[in-house]
C-alpha cells in the first residue's frame, strides 16, 4: 500500500513513524515532511494546501490512501477531491473540516448540539466588536475565526487588552484573513485537556487523555504557541470519566454533523475546560494535535494503518465494554472490525445514552459505539525544543546535532521526532519554529519526565529553548518534586524562557 502523509511538522514525523511499523509494510510518501520524514520515508517537495497539484501528485504516484496531518489540506477539501478520484482518504470533508477552519462555525454547531462551551458573540464590524468588549466589563477570550497555526487566541484580562487584540486582527491584519472575523467569548478557568477519537458517523474510538502546553514560557507565560510540550495520560481526566465527556463534548457534534448531511470522518479534538461548573469545550480541530500526536503514538500498540483505513473506510465496530472498564480490547480486532456488536456496560459516572450499541435500547437507528486501541500503561511525555524567537521570528539554519545520543539514553524510551528541519549534505539543520519533539516513555509522569528532560540536554541546536516544566505542575501538586522542573538541563547553548522579552502581545492559551 502506498501512503501519502501531508504536512511536515512533528506530528507527520510521528505517523510515519508509527505507520511504518504496519504489518502491511506501506510505502510512505511526506508532502513536504522534513529532516525525520526524509529518513523513515520519501519527502516530495508539495505545498500541503495546494490541493491541485497534491491529486496530481496522488495519481501520478498512485497512492492508495492519503493521510492530511495538518488542518489546511482539510479545510480547503483533499477529502472531497480524494472522494471524486476514487481514492481513500483520512479525515472529514471541507464542510465538516469548519469545525477547526472557523470558529464562528464550531460555536454555531456547539449551539445547535448543546455542547457545554463558554458564552460568546462573533463580529466582523470592528465598531460593533469594540462596543461589546467595552460592556462586557470582564476577562476575555478574543479569537481569529480562521486558522491561525494554533496563535489566534488573545486572552484579554480587561477591555483596553480586548481592544487591543480586535484592533490586532480586525484593523492591522496580523492573521490576514483569518482575523476579518471573530468570536469574543467569556474567558474560563479551569484544567485545559485534550481529548481526541477516531471517529466515522457515530461510531467514536476514545484515544487517551493528553495535556498541552500552548505558552511558550515555564509556568504558562508569554504568547500563546502550536504547543511547547505534551504529556499522555493525563491525570486530570481518569479513564472512568472520559464516557462522560465524550457524551458531553463529541457524540453531540457527531449526531449534528450528520444531522446537516454531513457525517463526520476522522480525528475530532476536542480542547476543553474542566470548569468549576463542569467541562466546557474551547474549541475543536479535524486532526491530531501536534505535540500531543508525539505522545500519544509513543504509547500506542497496535496496528495504526489498520486502524485508520477501516476509519476512512467506516469499518470501526462497538466494543462489548465500556470507556474506562478494566479490559482493554486488542487494536487489532477494532480495526479488523472484528468486536462484538453488544450494548456496551456503562460505567458509573457514564450517562445513559453514551454507550448503548442496540438500537431498541437508544430508540435511533444508529447508535454512537466506543471501542478502545490497545496502549501501554506508561507515560509518554515531549518536549518542544523551538528557535529562539518563536513564535514571533526566528533565526533559521542553525545546525541540529545530539539526536541520536538522545535517542540512545534509554534505548527504545526515546525518540525525537523531527518539525523545523531539513536534510542537507547529511547534516540537520533548523527550518522552522518548533525544531524538534524530544518524546519519552516512563513508568510514570516523574521518569518521563526525567528521560525526556536528560535527551534534551544532549541535542546541540544554538539559538534555541524549551520548556523546562512540561508535566511539573502535576508532579508538583502531587509533591513529587520541589519547583517548576528539578530535572531540567541547565544548558550553555539553549536559550532557556526564564528573563525572555515578551514576543507577542499575546498571552493567550486555548488550542
Amino acid at each position: 500500500m502506498r501512503v501519502l502523509i501531508i504536512g511536515s511538522g512533528g506530528r507527520e514525523h510521528a505517523l510515519a513513524w508509527k505507520l511504518g511499523q504496519s504489518r502491511e509494510k506501506p510505502d510512505i510518501l511526506v508532502a513536504p515532511g522534513n529532516g525525520g520524514t526524509a529518513r523513515e520515508a520519501r519527502n516530495a517537495d508539495l505545498p500541503p494546501g495546494g490541493i491541485d497539484r497534491l491529486m496530481e501528485f496522488i495519481r501520478a504516484h498512485k497512492v492508495d490512501f492519503v493521510i492530511p496531518g495538518t488542518e489546511l489540506p482539510l479545510v480547503n477539501g483533499i477529502v472531497d477531491a480524494c472522494a471524486r478520484a476514487g481514492v481513500l482518504c483520512f479525515g472529514p470533508a471541507a464542510y465538516a473540516a469548519r469545525l477547526e477552519g472557523s470558529k464562528s462555525f464550531a460555536k454555531e454547531i456547539m449551539r445547535e448540539a448543546g455542547v457545554p462551551t463558554a458564552d460568546f458573540a462573533v463580529f466582523n464590524d470592528y465598531a460593533a466588536a469594540e462596543k461589546y468588549v467595552r460592556d462586557r466589563k470582564r476577562p476575555l477570550a478574543v479569537k481569529a475565526d480562521g486558522l491561525a497555526a494554533g496563535k489566534g487566541v488573545i486572552m484579554a484580562a480587561g477591555a483596553e487588552d480586548a481592544v487591543a487584540a480586535l484592533r490586532g486582527m480586525m484593523l492591522e491584519k496580523r492573521f490576514g484573513p483569518a482575523g476579518e472575523t471573530v468570536v469574543v467569548e467569556d474567558a474560563i478557568a479551569g484544567e485545559e485537556i485534550s481529548l481526541l477519537a477516531l471517529c466515522h458517523d457515530e461510531t467514536l474510538v476514545l484515544l487517551p487523555a493528553a495535556r498541552d502546553h500552548k505558552r511558550a514560557l515555564d509556568g504558562d507565560n508569554g504568547p500563546n504557541t502550536g504547543g511547547m510540550g505534551a504529556y499522555s495520560p493525563a491525570p486530570v481526566l481518569p479513564e472512568n470519566r472520559m464516557g462522560e465527556i465524550a457524551a458531553l463534548a463529541m457524540r453531540p457534534v457527531l449526531k449534528t454533523m450528520k444531522k446537516r448531511g454531513v457525517p463526520y470522518s476522522g480525528v475530532l479534538y476536542a480542547g476543553l475546560m474542566l470548569t468549576a461548573d463542569g467541562p466546557k469545550v474551547l474549541e475543536y480541530n479535524v486532526r491530531f494535535g501536534d505535540p500531543e500526536c508525539q505522545a500519544l503514538l509513543m504509547r500506542f500498540k497496535g496496528d495504526l494503518l489498520e486502524l485508520m483505513v477501516d476509519c476512512a473506510r467506516g469499518c470501526l465496530s462497538g466494543a462489548p465494554n465500556a470507556v474506562g472498564a478494566q479490559r482493554t480490547p486488542q487494536t487489532d480486532d477494532c480495526a479488523r472490525g472484528c468486536l462484538r456488536d453488544e450494548a456496551l456496560r456503562p460505567s458509573s459516572t457514564t450517562p445513559p445514552g453514551l454507550a448503548p450499541n442496540d438500537p431498541e435500547a437508544s430508540g435511533e437507528g444508529t447508535a454512537s459505539r466506543v471501542c478502545s486501541p490497545q496502549w501501554t500503561e506508561e507515560t509518554a511525555l515531549c518536549v518542544v525544543v523551538a528557535a529562539e524567537g518563536y513564535p514571533g521570528g526566528y533565526r533559521k539554519g542553525m545546525t541540529v546535532g545530539g539526536i541520536e545520543a538522545a535517542e540512545a539514553r534509554v534505548p527504545g524510551k526515546i525518540k525525537v521526532f523531527h518539525a523545523g528541519t531539513v536534510a542537507e549534505r547529511g547534516e540537520i539543520r533548523a527550518s522552522g519554529g518548533r525544531v524538534l519533539g524530544v518524546t519519552a516513555l516512563g513508568a510514570d509522569l516523574r521518569e518521563a519526565q526525567e528521560h525526556a528532560y536528560a535527551a534534551v540536554a544532549d541535542i546541540r541546536l544554538e539559538h534555541a529553548f524549551f520548556r523546562r516544566d512540561i508535566g511539573g505542575r502535576v508532579l508538583k501538586a502531587a509533591g513529587s518534586m520541589p519547583g517548576a522542573c528539578g530535572f531540567c538541563p541547565e544548558r550553555p547553548d539553549a536559550a532557556r524562557g526564564e528573563g525572555r522579552p515578551p514576543l507577542a502581545d499575546s498571552n493567550g492559551s486555548g488550542t
